[in-house]
């Protein structure tokens, strides 16, 4: 007798999308987090020149590239909550409250950072 392979040929390309966009969520998280600690070093470093609309376009840029990580990891726990930007977004909440401090005066909330990390 010959097993039926129907059912698994249905399934195995479900399960091959599944990876394939956990992977993609990964590597978007990954790319993003990199250049997010990267921006928010630099902001930091602008902030400390005196150069406060280049701090401010960095942040800008640093929370848009977070924003769009964060959506990417929306889906399965597994990868939402693997803290693939966990030190990232503490560097941007760093380089955001320096700026704060040091430039604008005014410290951002954490709903201003879309931090869970409070």
């Amino acid at each position: 007798m010959t097993p039926d392979t129907s059912a698994l040929e249905a399934i195995v390309p479900r399960i091959l999308d599944h990876f394939a966009a956990k992977n993609a969520a990964r590597e978007t998280a990954l790319t993003a987090s990199r250049s997010l600690i990267r921006m928010s070093a630099n902001a930091i470093r602008a902030v400390h020149r005196h150069d406060l609309e280049r701090a401010a376009a960095l942040l800008a840029e640093a929370r848009a590239i977070r924003d769009d990580a964060l959506r990417a990891l929306r889906g399965p726990p597994d990868i939402e909550y693997a803290g693939f930007l966990h030190d990232a977004q503490k560097e941007f909440a760093e380089a955001s409250a320096t700026f704060a401090l040091l430039g604008e005066g005014r410290l951002p909330t954490p709903e201003e950072l879309g931090s869970t990390l409070v």
